[in-house]
């Protein structure tokens, strides 16, 4: 039996002697963690706007802030976009409401924008053409679009059927 036990103790000490490896081991990783996360945060940059000047502007102002309570022109029932935001790449998301009568109906529709020419009107104002390419509200069907006119205030965007 002390065979048996002297047999057992170099198993845990090559255990404690690989745990010991390894640690040793990983103890090189963070070098190369650290090399990869400041790749990692070079491509997290984030990439230079496409528009320039005003448009620059209009753009950043237009993605930073949101719009409130915009009444989509709709025949029927009034379609509410309740909150609208824009994003560089073009894009849109929209919690969106259905109300007929006093009961709103909660949905969402998304899609595509775009300025007139690619270009604002100044830092502050822009036609947009809006496709709606998803939605998932009762009795509207995508895509479809229609044009607004953007205006950024100080808090959010304002929009106005063209």
């Amino acid at each position: 039996m002390t065979f048996r036990r002297r047999a057992l103790r170099p198993r845990r000490s090559s255990k404690a002697a690989l745990l010991v490896a390894a640690a040793l081991a990983l103890g090189g990783c963070p070098k190369e963690q650290a090399a990869t996360q400041d790749s990692g945060e070079q491509q997290a940059q984030v990439p230079a706007s496409r528009y320039k000047g005003a448009t620059a502007a209009f753009v950043g102002g237009l993605c930073a802030l949101k719009v409130y309570a915009y009444v989509v022109s709709d025949e029927g029932a009034a379609v509410v976009y309740e909150e609208l935001s824009f994003r560089e790449d073009g894009t849109f998301e929209a919690r969106t409401s259905i109300r007929i009568g006093e009961e709103p109906f909660n949905c969402r529709e998304s899609g595509s924008w775009a300025m007139d020419d690619d270009r604002a009107d100044d830092r502050s104002t822009s036609a947009l053409t809006m496709e709606v390419t998803e939605t998932d509200c009762a009795g509207r069907s995508a895509p479809n679009s229609f044009r607004v006119r953007a205006r950024i205030g100080d808090q959010d965007i304002e929009l106005s059927h063209i």
